[in-house]
């Protein structure tokens, strides 16, 4: 189980980390995140995601995050994993495909 969990972590960064938009016009980050939403484990998946909407949810309504004096809304993309190693590499090309589509031409 707790290397179960390490996995479903490191799914989660790994898709953050190359998922992370450098924002829009509207001022906007948005963050990729896999989660197990089926499978055997998907009991981890819809719980993380909850927890994790509410958070961005409570930062938006605070007036966003700072950066460097310019405040950012946030938003999640999320994909299913299933906690499998196939299917996260998919969630995470899922994810870039998402974000190369929102990059401005």
């Amino acid at each position: 189980m707790r290397s179960l969990l390490h996995l479903v972590r490191l799914c989660f960064l790994f898709a953050a980390f190359l998922a992370c938009g450098h924002g829009t016009a509207r001022s906007e980050i948005v963050i990729g995140a896999a989660f197990p939403m089926t499978g055997a484990n998907s009991g981890l998946g819809e719980p993380t995601w909850l927890g994790i909407q509410w958070a961005v949810n409570e930062i938006n309504r605070n007036n966003g995050l700072t950066i460097k004096g310019k405040t950012h809304r946030l938003r999640i993309e999320r994909a299913n994993d299933a906690c499998d190693g196939d299917r996260a590499k998919h969630a995470a090309e899922e994810l870039l495909r998402k974000r190369r589509s929102l990059e401005p031409s």
